[in-house]
């Protein structure tokens, strides 16, 4: 798995490992920003982005 944000890459690795044990702050937020298929709610991508830019500082 590669996640990337704003055209580079930060952080690779097996999906399981990356998804279960995310490096990344940016790469700890996306699960926040996928929708609940029942609900069809979730947090705005701007939101996401804005926790991980937080969780850097």
């Amino acid at each position: 798995m590669l996640v990337m944000r704003a055209g580079r890459m930060v952080e690779h690795g097996p999906t399981g490992t990356v998804l279960s044990t995310p490096k990344e702050p940016y790469t700890r937020a996306l699960p926040a920003a996928a929708l609940d298929p029942t609900t069809m709610r979730g947090r705005k991508p701007r939101d996401v982005l804005a926790a991980a830019k937080g969780a850097t500082r």
